[in-house]
């Protein structure tokens, strides 16, 4: 299944995809290159869902990605990108202040 993610990430970034994938952006089947673009904007710190993106808008709202930034860094010391670019949100998040990624 990660090696199926992994190529329909992949799909997100090519200049020009086959007809057939190009249609299931369209639909939303999988994600569309301009709505993969959010995963690449900085400050890099949300829209991780890159096969469909259909879970971005909860996971981000719920400050999931935050929270798991947290236990991440507790357990093995290791930061995020976001965190480099945004030195805030670091504070915040080791503080239990989860923002919201709508506040960027």
């Amino acid at each position: 299944m990660q090696i199926l993610g992994q190529e329909f990430h992949k799909l997100s970034h090519m200049i020009k995809t086959p007809p057939a994938i190009s249609k299931l952006q369209q639909l939303g089947i999988l994600l569309s290159k301009r709505k993969h673009l959010a995963h690449h904007t900085p400050p890099f710190d949300g829209s991780y869902c890159i096969v469909t993106g259909h879970m971005n808008g909860i996971l981000d709202s719920t400050n999931f990605f935050r929270r798991l930034e947290n236990v991440v860094y507790k357990l093995t010391g290791a930061e995020p990108n976001c965190w480099k670019l945004k030195p805030e949100l670091k504070e915040k998040v080791l503080a239990g202040e989860f923002e919201s990624i709508s506040a960027r």
